[in-house]
């Protein structure tokens, strides 16, 4: 319940609140205002520091520049209200509604902003550096310019998010969904990207370096067969071949520096598709994976299809994947002069289409990495670089 003697002050406007704040210094205590009912007032350069609004209606409510240090805003609805400004340091939002609010240029240093929504929130300037945003709704919200330096946005959802020149550097963002997010002049120095879902976005200067950790990014979108890369500017150039037939038309003609691996790779398998990845990556190429644990549809025949156009090699893995097999039918009478190395387990069979077109090289069977790993320089690798830079005749 609120304290009656401190809603009746607060009624008589900000300068009388501020007034009676100032004249209660000496005293340690807390206004209460808990659950009242505030929608669409006016409180500008309020000090409600240390206030306890918990559950309060603040719908709508003009804070501008108002003081919310330390403020308890635990599951307020602070939906469209106007905290531009504002100064929201060690304050809790846990559980709070700040859909659709505008907080340009507020500090959230330290706050508590734990299961709270802040989709379509306007966040642009504001400061969130080292703040907790794991599992957090910042869908639609416009991020432009914010500093979320060391941020913690692990599983976050930043699908449609406007992080352009956002300070993300340090920001753990693994298995964030970055759908449809503009990621211009967005600084990634440092920041852990990997996992994250990148379908759809938007990437122009973009700062990323060595430092930066984008491994699993994952290209397609909700639904659609899984395809992951290592790079996030790889990632974008992969999801626009794939949906735009003019690119593709024009990617034809440059030369190739993708590696394809189809196949599926359980938890306990995992070493054998990174062993893969390791030894692309030494040769200058980029491995890109397309999960077969099933029989793709139509649309997914197409992708690997275009993926294998764009491809210097094809490593199919049919150890444990049900859909290699069909998805290389459809895909291998258009692949001519591109080398096809299918891999099995020592009892797998293969299909007789498969083995009579004169790019397949001979199968090679493995149940074990240590297996994989010589034979993969011998027979995959080194064929690659063959075809890149031939020996005089």
């Amino acid at each position: 319940m609120a304290n009656p003697e401190h809603v009746e002050i607060l009624k008589q406007g900000v300068e009388a609140w501020n007034q009676w704040r100032v004249s209660q210094d000496d005293l340690v205590f807390l206004p209460n205002l808990v659950g009242i009912n505030l929608g669409g007032a006016d409180l500008r350069n309020s000090n409600l520091s240390w206030a306890r609004l918990i559950g309060t209606n603040l719908c709508s409510v003009d804070l501008r520049g108002a003081d919310l240090v330390g403020t308890d805003l635990r599951e307020a609805d602070l939906s469209r209200a106007n905290l531009s400004g504002a100064d929201l340091i060690g304050s809790n939002l846990s559980g709070a509604n700040l859909g659709g609010a505008d907080l340009c240029q507020a500090t959230l240093i330290g706050a508590d902003l734990s299961l709270a929504d802040f989709s379509g929130a306007d966040l642009r300037g504001a400061d969130l550096s080292g703040a907790d945003l794991r599992w957090l709704n910042l869908s639609r919200a416009n991020l432009q310019g914010a500093n979320l330096g060391g941020a913690d946005l692990r599983g976050a959802n930043l699908n449609g998010t406007n992080l352009s020149e956002a300070n993300l550097r340090r920001a753990d963002l693994r298995e964030a969904n970055v759908h449809n997010s503009s990621l211009i002049k967005t600084k990634f120095t440092n920041a852990n990207l990997s996992g994250c879902k990148i379908h759809g976005i938007s990437l122009w200067k973009t700062e990323i370096r060595e430092s930066t950790e984008q491994f699993d990014l994952i290209v397609s979108g909700d639904g659609a067969q899984k395809i992951v890369v290592d790079n996030l500017e790889v990632a974008q150039l992969i999801d626009l071949l794939i949906n735009s037939y003019t690119l593709r038309t024009v990617i034809d003609h440059l030369a190739a520096k993708v590696v394809l691996i189809l196949g599926h790779f359980t938890p306990e398998r995992k070493a054998v598709l990174e062993a893969f990845r390791a030894e692309i990556r030494k040769k200058n190429y980029i491995p890109v994976w397309v999960d077969c644990e099933k029989p793709a549809l139509l649309q997914g025949t197409q992708t690997v299809e275009t993926l294998a156009r764009l491809s210097r090699l094809i490593i199919a893995d049919a150890t444990e994947a049900q859909g290699v097999f069909p998805q290389l039918e459809q895909a291998l009478p258009g692949l001519a002069a591109i080398p096809v190395q299918l891999l099995l387990p020592p009892a797998g069979e293969i299909p007789e289409s498969l083995i009579r077109y004169p790019w397949s090289m001979p199968v090679l069977r493995y149940s074990a990495i240590h297996e994989i790993i010589e034979p993969m320089q011998e027979r995959i690798m080194m064929p690659i670089a063959a075809s890149v830079h031939p020996s005089p005749q």
